[in-house]
């Protein structure tokens, strides 16, 4: 048999990823799939559960270190004793948790944050 091109090859896993779905969680499954890789743009051999899998670990390992660098930073540029820390990681976890939840979106932070304060968490380019 020849060898099958980077196409053929990505249109099998497709399709074998595809059959996965299905006899996991039918055909409406498989069209929420569909959905969802058509509004994320996604092009991957992982399922959606897979993925959100991936982003729940993200989601942790980025709220690890913006915690670490925001207590960092309130200790040594803002003079936060141990008290004050631990009254804002109490809240900023409570937060954290939220978010974890899918309860508040980062999104619906840095919306509220440019709302209210004027404040623009859009990083600059370049």
């Amino acid at each position: 048999m020849a060898k099958l091109t980077n196409i053929q090859q990505s249109f099998n896993n497709g399709l074998s990823l595809a059959l996965q779905i299905a006899k996991e969680k039918g055909i409406e499954g498989l069209e929420a799939e569909l959905k969802f890789r058509g509004i994320t743009g996604l092009h991957t051999h992982l399922s959606k559960s897979d993925i959100e899998k991936v982003e729940k670990i993200f989601k942790k390992r980025v709220i690890l270190y913006y915690t670490a660098a925001s207590l960092y930073t309130l200790k040594e540029k803002f003079g936060f004793g141990k008290v004050r820390l631990k009254k804002y990681y109490d809240q900023f976890e409570d937060l954290c948790d939220s978010v974890m939840r899918d309860y508040l979106t980062l999104d619906d932070v840095v919306q509220y944050l440019k709302d209210q304060y004027e404040i623009d968490l859009n990083f600059k380019e370049g």
